[in-house]
């Protein structure tokens, strides 16, 4: 049940649109939908000069702020997505906040505009886990750290009824964090050093929703840091930090099928010859056709496929002889998507056979981390 009595006083000036760009931010973690109204609202807490942005579903939490003149300090809850409308279309340079002590309206004065708003009383709004203790950290350029979690979100599962892989498992070590994510066809891994930990190892499955909410935050720029435990993971960039839970589902097995790999043979190639020879291939196949035979002799490697809408045939050239002619079959979607991640302009392909996984490495790069993708391929 809503409360209506319960909101402190708050009375503030503050830049409008510094305080759209941190309702903004807040905002990504708000639920558009939900059972519990309060999830729609923005907690907004004035002291010090500083007016605190929050917003959180329970599983992500963000909190970001701005400066302003504080009248009366103090706090008051908002729906989040009328106040962002609220801020966009006004043009005034300050916005006058302020929230009598006798009720849970807080009012909005935009120039001559005048908006009240109801809101709940701030103590139901769901307290941040950041702050508790038992964490390690490592600092690190946002845009590094960004690049790291594209080279393998790309392939993570967005089918909600394999709910289990909608995840990204980072694994926090002394010498490194491996990143890993997986959709079942393909299982991509990075090697990070710059991301390790001191001390006890970590891990924890970041849900497909908060790694899209945490590279959004990225996005902006700058040094940031990264806290870690078992069960959350928090990042501060600027003025912003967000906490997202880990999965309580169980870790990704990924290290078997890096374990059993075997190799038998090994093809070098151009990237991009390779990806523009699939995308052409890709209009010759339908989702109930989505296969391609790529067969590899001498310095030749022969593209081909064959489904109902048409065939495809194309010839690239290797970067080395191959030692050993061999074919491999699969998805050409899946190694498409492998390629478009890579930062090697040639790749090695590595395989025990036909109906072998295929393992896609990057060849002639030095990067700061590694990046290591396996495809599983079609039984022909």
């Amino acid at each position: 049940m809503r409360a209506l009595c319960e909101v402190q006083p708050l009375k503030i000036i503050v830049d409008r649109k510094e305080l759209l760009s941190a309702v903004n931010t807040a905002k990504a973690a708000v639920s558009n939908k939900s059972a519990l109204p309060i999830l729609g609202s923005l907690l907004l807490q004035a002291a010090d000069g500083k007016l605190y942005v929050t917003g959180s579903n329970l599983a992500e939490h963000i909190r970001t702020w701005v400066a302003c003149q504080v009248d009366v300090q103090g706090q008051c809850l908002c729906p989040a997505h009328r106040l962002a409308g609220l801020l966009a279309k006004t043009q005034t340079q300050d916005v006058v906040i302020e929230s009598p002590k006798e009720g849970a309206v807080t009012t909005f004065k935009c120039g001559d505009a005048l908006a009240t708003m109801p809101g709940d009383a701030p103590d139901m709004f769901p307290p941040s886990p950041f702050g508790q203790g038992g964490y390690d950290s490592f600092s690190l350029d946002s845009d590094r750290l960004l690049e790291i979690i594209n080279s393998v979100s790309f392939a993570m599962c967005n089918d909600p009824t394999r709910a289990n892989l909608m995840c990204l498992r980072i694994e926090f070590g002394a010498e490194h964090a491996t990143f890993v994510a997986t959709n079942g066809h393909i299982v991509s891994v990075a090697l990070a050093p710059e991301c390790g930990c001191n001390t006890d190892i970590h891990g924890l499955s970041m849900p497909y929703t908060s790694v899209a909410k945490l590279t959004g935050l990225l996005r902006a720029g700058g040094q940031c840091t990264v806290y870690f435990s078992d069960t959350e993971l928090a990042c501060e960039l600027g003025n912003a930090t967000m906490v997202t839970r880990s999965m309580a589902s169980t870790a990704l097995k990924w290290k078997p099928i890096f374990g059993s790999l075997k190799t038998t043979a090994s093809y070098l190639i151009g990237r991009a010859p390779l990806l523009g020879a699939l995308e052409r291939q890709q209009l010759m196949v339908d989702d109930m056709h989505m296969s391609c035979l790529m067969e590899f002799k001498g310095n030749t490697m022969q593209l081909s496929s064959s489904t109902p809408i048409g065939k495809y045939s194309e010839a690239l050239a290797l970067e080395e002889k191959c030692e050993t002619p061999g074919a491999i079959a699969l998805n050409p979607v899946y190694l498409s998507n492998v390629l478009r991640v890579q930062r090697s302009g040639v790749v090695r392909l590595q395989t025990a056979g036909k109906n072998a996984p295929v393992q896609v490495m990057e060849h002639d790069s030095d990067p700061p981390f590694e990046i290591q993708n396996v495809i599983m391929s079609i039984r022909q």
